[in-house]
């Protein structure tokens, strides 16, 4: 939020200051593609500097600024490795649909990091994700290495079993993961 003073006769400052705040989420899941509990998809994407960021879906479905939607549970933002390697350039895939683990109803995030490996990612409510917290997936029996995918997608339950379901592509190979939501520690 930005705040200006105004006099007695409604003269704007020059001069503002910016506050920062989050609200706590709602006590319904969020909605489809909703990082935030307001029933709007948002955008999550990975900027130049490597960086997770959320960007909030407005009404008419604009997009004005991004918020950092990476951090450690010591609250550093834009923890650095999870995102983009700029050794090796390449750079995460990501995806969120809705809540896959715990079943708290707020909208997790998969990612394939850069390191070859499948995460899983809990959503905070807020549209970010702590780090720290992730876990990493377990695949079945003869998936393909996560290393070798070149897109990746969550589309929610479409076999009616109340899983997500992450649709993934190696090449001209697509795979499903139905129902997974393998989750470990």
């Amino acid at each position: 939020m930005r705040v200006y003073a105004f006099d007695a006769v409604g003269n704007r400052s020059k001069e503002y200051t910016d506050y920062a705040f989050y609200v706590p989420p709602r006590d319904t899941a969020d909605a489809p593609g909703d990082l935030g509990g307001d029933g709007r998809p948002d955008l999550l994407t990975i900027n130049p500097s490597g960086n997770l960021r959320s960007y909030p879906g407005l009404p008419e479905g604009e997009l004005y600024t991004s918020l950092a939607a990476g951090y450690t549970s010591d609250g550093k933002l834009d923890p650095q490795g999870h995102w983009y390697d700029p050794a090796t350039g390449k750079a995460a895939l990501i995806t969120h649909y809705a809540d896959a683990y715990p079943g708290d109803g707020v909208t997790d995030l998969f990612a394939r990091t850069p390191d070859g490996r499948f995460w899983l990612y809990p959503g905070d409510g807020y549209g970010s994700f702590d780090v720290d917290k992730r876990l990493e997936v377990r695949l079945p029996a003869g998936a393909p290495d996560p290393a070798d995918w070149v897109q990746l997608k969550a589309v929610g339950d479409i076999t009616g079993d109340q899983r997500p379901e992450v649709f993934l592509r190696t090449g001209a190979a697509f795979w499903v993961l139905v129902g997974y939501t393998g989750g470990t520690t």
